[in-house]
């Protein structure tokens, strides 16, 4: 047997993962809503009018750091963060966002930093439905809160669908943000580290939004587990993908509804259930649950709201529920306010098929408060306790690789200067995919005997390499 010992050039350090970090929400019509340690919910007040979009972060230990405020009454570009104690935080108002833009705003740690924190947030520029990425600095410490830095994130496309997402990277330590073209099939993926945000790559997979109406919502969801995200459009498209958390690349895309099926719908959110089994879909006036074990995924109805109402974004909880907010329509009054639109709806056990996910309208438990509207508004939360991939090439723990695992294969030579070659076997005309050891892909496509690694920096690279139902992984080092 032969090992090869690699250094991975990681400065040893204690990586450590949220508890509590997402166990405050600040949505609606200044709405709190706090989890508490063993996961019971209470509901309080904060400085919000959010119609959609909605945001907000605590610290390990459950203390509300920051959240998105907006005006319901300003519709374009008058968002604001607050810090724990519902003041301003520095440079923070007149954000370009916008109310009508679903999922279209997230709160993320900044890698390697206890004061730093990154707001992103998409624009909207009407009537050409013209939507751009931008992101903010915060430093949470003294004085309130600054920011410290806004910018504009330059993609190779003018425009983007309204929401974005993010998931922990496989090295249990960054971040990817995913963003989606708004008239194409292709997906925009950032790296969040320590250095900051980085543009990595593009990726063309999926249904294609050319023919949807410009300016429809969509909807982008990660599972708990980071390896599965589904993307939901107004103009009948539900696709779903499995994702690989070390090298940002989806794959076996499954398309459960688009534009040219019968069952086309003006699809709102969606979201999984905790073990990944479960997808649930809304529109503005249904919820359906898919089993994604299924052969052929299809969309079982599990609630119609009543007319008058509409049903807004969905999101898993820290309990491993999922919360639903009912908005009442604007025919009844924007002040209106009775017993649906004042209390959320949840689905309790949503790893249960059917009837047995126990679905409850407008639960009593769940009354925000006197005046509150829950609107179409819930927070945009990533899974902050996901960790590492364990075993997986991003996995830091690693420094010894056998290469005559099955799971290994070689690289001649190795190190490399220009041209590399692998031995993949039988398998054939599979996608070979290579990133950085910071996780930036590098190539991605078709491996057609070998790879020319010339222009590359200094350094270790992972390799993964699809082929039918295989996936082979290697390293090698470019000097």
């Amino acid at each position: 047997m032969r090992i090869l010992l690699i250094s991975l050039f990681i400065i040893n350090q204690q990586v450590v993962f949220g508890q509590f970090e997402g166990n405050i929400w600040c949505f609606g019509d200044s709405i709190l809503m706090k989890f508490d340690s063993v996961n019971n919910v209470s509901f309080n007040s904060c400085i919000t009018s959010c119609y959609e979009p909605a945001a907000s972060i605590s610290d390990h230990n459950g203390n509300l750091l920051l959240y998105l405020s907006l005006d319901f009454f300003q519709a374009h570009n008058n968002g604001r963060l607050l810090n724990g104690s519902h003041q301003l935080v520095s440079g923070a108002d007149s954000l370009m966002i916008d109310q009508t833009n679903s999922c279209g705003a997230i709160l993320l740690p900044r890698p390697g930093s206890d004061s730093l924190y990154y707001f992103f947030h998409t624009t909207y520029y009407f009537p050409n439905y013209y939507r751009q990425l931008f992101f903010s600095e915060i430093d949470i410490e003294g004085n309130g809160g600054t920011v410290t830095k806004n910018q504009l994130l330059s993609l190779p496309i003018d425009t983007l669908t309204e929401c974005i997402a993010a998931v922990r990277h496989g090295n249990g330590r960054d971040y990817w943000l995913l963003a989606h073209g708004s008239i194409d099939n292709k997906f925009y993926f950032y790296l969040v580290d320590s250095n900051g945000v980085t543009y990595s790559h593009q990726q063309a997979i999926g249904t294609s939004l050319l023919n949807t109406t410009p300016g429809l919502s969509s909807t982008i969801r990660f599972n708990s587990q980071g390896n599965s995200v589904c993307i939901v459009n107004s103009g009948g498209i539900i696709d779903v993908f499995d994702f690989d958390r070390c090298l940002g690349v989806l794959n076996n895309h499954v398309c459960i509804d688009s534009v040219a099926n019968n069952l086309s719908e003006y699809y709102v959110s969606c979201s999984y259930s905790f073990d990944g089994n479960k997808l649930y879909i809304s529109s503005e006036t249904s919820i359906w649950q898919v089993d994604l074990n299924s052969a052929v995924p299809q969309l079982n109805l599990v609630y119609n709201i009543p007319s008058g109402y509409y049903i807004g974004h969905m999101q898993i909880g820290p309990d491993k529920k999922i919360y639903i907010p009912f908005g009442a329509h604007f025919s009844l009054g924007i002040n209106y306010t009775d017993s649906i639109n004042t209390r959320l709806s949840v689905i309790n056990y949503p790893d249960s098929s059917g009837l047995l996910c126990d679905f409850v309208a407008n639960a009593p438990d769940l009354y925000v408060g006197r005046n509150k509207r829950t609107r179409s508004s819930i927070p945009n939360l990533p899974n902050y306790q996901l960790g590492v991939l364990s075993g997986s090439i991003c996995d830091p723990s690693l420094s010894i690789v056998d290469l005559n695992s099955s799971e290994q294969v070689s690289a001649i030579p190795n190190p490399a200067k220009d041209l590399i070659r692998f031995n993949f076997g039988d398998c054939t005309n599979g996608t070979i995919t290579v990133c950085s050891i910071e996780g930036k892909v590098r190539w991605h496509g078709i491996y057609n005997g070998c790879l020319n690694v010339s222009d590359y920096i200094d350094g270790m690279y992972f390799v993964k390499y699809s082929c039918k139902t295989n996936k082979l992984y290697s390293r090698f080092v470019k000097e």
